[in-house]
């Protein structure tokens, strides 16, 4: 039952992650970021405290409005949990890679990724 429960928020985290994305939600987004996140925009990639990530996946999301995102890929299996999607915007297309890792007993987001097609 525990295994059940667990596999229902993973798969509940994924989709309200990509909701997020769909919707250039920083804040929504933010709820599943670890402690530090390594955030990559275009060319720029930093490890950012989680409300410093908030702020500058806020500033990318209003900087690309209106956009498009769609999810090409998800993986939940094994250690692995990720998605891979597009995202279109103001100043271009992007190749979307979210990657979830344990932390303490919850999943978060640790690799934040919006690179130049």
């Amino acid at each position: 039952m525990f295994f059940t429960g667990w596999i229902s928020a993973v798969f509940s985290q994924c989709t309200e992650t990509e909701s997020a994305l769909r919707q250039s939600d920083a804040t929504a987004l933010s709820v599943y970021f670890a402690s530090s996140v390594e955030l990559t925009i275009g060319e720029k990639e930093v490890i950012y405290g989680k409300e410093q990530a908030k702020r500058m996946v806020a500033d990318f999301f209003a900087k690309n409005a209106p956009a498009k995102y769609a999810t090409l890929h998800k993986s939940d299996s094994g250690n692995s949990k990720y998605i891979i999607g597009n995202y279109s915007g103001k100043t271009g297309k992007f190749r979307v890679y979210v990657s979830f890792f344990n932390e303490g007993d919850k999943l978060v987001i640790r690799t934040l990724k919006f690179e130049t097609e």
